[in-house]
């Protein structure tokens, strides 16, 4: 892996950003007819219309609100659209528009998902400097309204973390932005689903600084020609519409501002896509698409799986993941949670902890139970599928027994740092959930193996393919979480109104037990087949 880092690094220092201007000049100038319609149809309409209804509806009303979001929606799938159309038509000369049209539409998911994504790890870190500044006393809501009446300016020592945290997280944003900046053409021309982030990471090698400089020259006159083209036009709007038309005048500078904005994003589009064409003309032929992990065909692998053999499976889940985590939730209390409305005093402190410890003392032993259950089901789904003598249920059974405590044990120690990582804002236990993943498999699949072991490698396989099995490892986690949160939240309605009906009751965490019984199937099966394809 050194060894082909290195001569990533060295070809991409072949590649001129001269000649990558060059080729876009001569794609804008030959293919201008095939790409402004795409641009004015999926950057400029759907644009304006977002703008438009901000500028002319009531905000503040529950339509404003859903109508606003969806035209937001909709306006980010068709930029990524367009993105992907015109980045079609610039790497292929034989591209024509419907065949762009066509692929990017069958691309636009897997890129909006992904953008979806990075959107998110970014928004998580940008929740420290919001909690030092909420402890610091800062008013977000009085500083979002314009009023600084009666706020509490932040502390100097708050002040100084966020300013040294802003300027950290923007010099990390811009190299990181440097890249990605090949995410679009991978994801178009290479058909990989969250594997395009370290697939872009890989071809950007020895390219970053002279990126990062194209990138602000970029965005410096971007930003010059869009401010200028809206003050200009504001301006003639105004005087020719009068005091009564300052929100029309507003909003046709903005439809300018916002065409000169498509023509960069366009511009845009077609360098990422030369410039993917140049470093792709530079790798050896062996680089040119490295065999990597995939998202969906592992996803895919595993649902065939569950297909096949879903009686089978369903058998084996219904009382080893099912029932534990319907017995759970049905009967055994939630741990108690501290009061945030009492403060953070030590006595408090000691009041919740006291509590923490009734509670396990009285039920610690149950949840227990369920846990070791649950990962006994998922060791015997490794037992039927990692065993070169393809055993039956009968025999996985037996031998499950067997090499159950080190798996037990192994799961115990991943569990450890993945939980912690989960709590610090999720993204390093889901990191360390995809870098472990396969300790089970590997255990059940090349014994003998220790419990250290099967985790040291977890860790060798899923080196190089550490982010698609994050991404799977969140798929699976955060899917589980999400169909079962309702049933979760029915369950507590139902309580906090004294007299639970035990119908409802059991109907709606029988609901939430078969959520937690299909995400550790999921995860599980998917295991298995990310094992099976790196360990070949």
């Amino acid at each position: 892996m050194a060894t082909t880092g290195a001569t990533t690094g060295i070809v991409n220092a072949r590649v001129k950003m001269g000649t990558v201007w060059d080729r876009t000049i001569e794609v804008l100038n030959g293919r201008t007819d095939m790409i402004a319609p795409i641009a004015l149809l999926g950057i400029a309409l759907p644009s304006v219309l977002r703008d438009g209804f901000a500028a002319f509806s009531t905000p503040g009303t529950l339509t404003f609100a859903l109508v606003g979001a969806t035209l937001a929606i909709a306006a980010l799938v068709a930029v990524i659209w367009a993105q992907l159309a015109i980045v079609a038509i610039a790497t292929d000369p034989a591209t024509n528009a419907a065949e762009a049209r066509r692929v990017a539409g069958k691309r636009v998911l897997p890129a909006l998902g992904i953008t979806m994504l990075l959107t998110f790890v970014a928004a998580l870190f940008v929740v420290p400097p919001v909690i030092v500044l909420l402890n610091s006393g800062f008013d977000f809501a009085a500083a979002a309204s314009g009023s600084s009446v009666q706020m509490t300016p932040p502390s100097a020592n708050a002040a100084a973390f966020v300013a040294l945290y802003g300027l950290a997280f923007l010099l990390v944003a811009i190299w990181i932005g440097a890249r990605l900046v090949l995410l679009n053409p991978v994801i178009l021309n290479e058909r990989r689903g969250i594997g395009a982030i370290r697939r872009s990471v890989q071809l950007t090698k020895g390219l970053t600084w002279r990126i990062i400089g194209v990138l602000i020259l970029f965005a410096i006159v971007m930003l010059v020609s869009t401010w200028a083209a809206q003050s200009v036009t504001g301006i003639i709007f105004r005087l020719a519409l009068g005091a009564d038309g300052i929100a029309t005048a507003t909003f046709l500078s903005g439809v300018v501002a916002t065409i000169v904005t498509t023509v960069f994003t366009a511009l845009a589009a077609v360098f990422t896509a030369q410039l993917y064409v140049a470093v792709r003309e530079k790798l050896p032929p062996g680089m040119k698409s490295p065999m990597k992990l995939d998202f969906a065909t592992v996803l895919t692998d595993a649902w065939t799986l569950f297909k096949r053999d879903r009686d089978l499976l369903l058998r084996i889940a219904a009382p080893f993941l099912f029932l534990p985590a319907f017995a759970l939730a049905l009967v055994v209390p939630d741990p108690p949670m501290p009061d945030a409305a009492a403060g953070n005093n030590e006595a408090q402190a000691m009041v919740w902890a006291d509590a923490v410890q009734t509670w396990a003392a009285a039920h610690g032993g149950w949840y227990l139970l369920a846990y070791v259950m649950s990962f006994f089901g998922t060791s015997l789904f490794y037992a039927l599928y990692l065993d070169r003598e393809h055993l039956d249920l009968r025999q996985a059974l037996t031998r499950c027994l067997r090499i159950f405590p080190r798996f037990l044990l192994a799961m115990v120690i991943v569990s450890l740092p993945a939980g912690a990582g989960l709590l610090l804002y999720a993204i390093p236990g889901l990191y360390i959930l995809g870098r472990t993943m396969l300790t089970g498999p590997a255990l059940f699949a090349e014994a003998p193996l220790g419990a250290l072991a099967a985790i040291r490698r977890s860790l060798v396989l899923s080196r190089g393919s550490g982010l698609p099995l994050m991404g799977l490892a969140a798929f699976s986690y955060i899917s589980g979480w999400l169909v079962g949160a309702p049933f979760m939240m029915a369950d507590r309605a139902l309580r906090e109104g004294g007299q639970a009906n035990p119908v409802a009751l059991a109907i709606v965490d029988a609901g939430a037990a078969v959520a937690a019984m299909a995400a550790g199937i999921a995860m599980a099966l998917i295991a298995i087949s990310a094992y099976r394809r790196l360990a070949r």
